[in-house]
């Protein structure tokens, strides 16, 4: 069994393996100080940062934490930190990129399979998030 170091090791090894598939210059920060784990470089030359997460299944959906919790029991969440969450889900072996605008505040769901009264209006399909 993992620890979480080592689970957010492989996440973010699958997300910059992922991110250089596409063709994107990766970027890893030098110490433990910044609140992202890597950037890249995107299309129009811009830098984005990405904190790096690893998804769970719960109900048809991936999640992923969009908060930290501080050690005084306090969530931060990334606005300014990071420009996007780059989300690996291992069962899939799949990567995804979510902006970090627009996530929820606490943790944020990415659809996988059609849900049971196959809503599909207003629904977040991790596919297409997809690295």
């Amino acid at each position: 069994m993992m620890n979480t170091s080592q689970r957010g090791n492989m996440a973010e090894a699958a997300i910059i393996l992922a991110l250089t598939r596409i063709g994107r210059q990766v970027l890893i920060p030098f110490g433990d100080g910044c609140k992202f784990d890597l950037a890249y470089i995107d299309e129009d030359n811009k830098l984005i940062r990405v904190q790096c997460k690893t998804a769970r299944y719960k109900f048809g959906c991936i999640h992923f934490n969009t908060a930290t919790q501080t050690r005084g029991g306090k969530r931060v969440d990334y606005a300014g930190e990071a420009d996007m969450f780059g989300v690996y889900y291992e069962p899939l072996d799949q990567c995804y990129l979510f902006p970090v605008i627009g996530a929820a505040k606490a943790s944020q769901a990415l659809r996988i399979e059609p849900s049971k009264n196959n809503q599909a209006q207003g629904v977040l399909w991790a596919k297409e998030y997809t690295i």
